[in-house]
């Protein structure tokens, strides 16, 4: 199932059950809110985008970046080698990480717990690798 999932589904997950962000929700730039051609996927009360540009919900409701909710853009960790290295700190106390190319065009990253049972992925690139070993962690797989 995680393989097929694009780079931004996969970042999605990742925030929310490895970052432990919360939930994310769909939501539409202001100026999209009739057609609703662009959505973004976004989480409630992060550290905000910094930006004053409001969003409407899938059900109308409107937000904007600030009170009573921050709309937060997910960082980019299945193509960032930078937002990747945010995963493996979050979880670098209870499991050793290991990454490594075994293939030109293939990484395989591990996390390995005290019982010594790894969760292991391998991608096409290291990010990509570092999130699907993360959710296996995660998911006790």
């Amino acid at each position: 199932m995680m393989p097929g999932l694009s780079d931004r589904e996969l970042d999605a997950l990742v925030a929310e059950k490895v970052m432990g962000f919360g939930p994310t929700h769909t939501v539409y730039a202001w100026k999209d809110r009739v057609k609703r051609g662009f959505p973004l996927t976004v989480l409630y009360k992060g550290p905000g985008l910094g930006n004053p540009d409001a969003y409407v919900t899938e059900a109308g409701e409107q937000l904007y970046c600030g009170n009573p909710h921050y709309v937060w853009g997910i960082p980019h960790y299945s193509t960032s080698i930078s937002a990747a290295w945010e995963v493996v700190e979050k979880l670098k106390g209870a499991y050793v990480f290991s990454l490594g190319q075994f293939r030109v065009g293939n990484w395989m990253a591990s996390f390995t717990p005290e019982d010594g049972i790894p969760a292991v992925a391998a991608a096409e690139t290291a990010p990509r690798a570092i999130c699907l070993a993360a959710l296996k962690v995660r998911e006790g797989k």
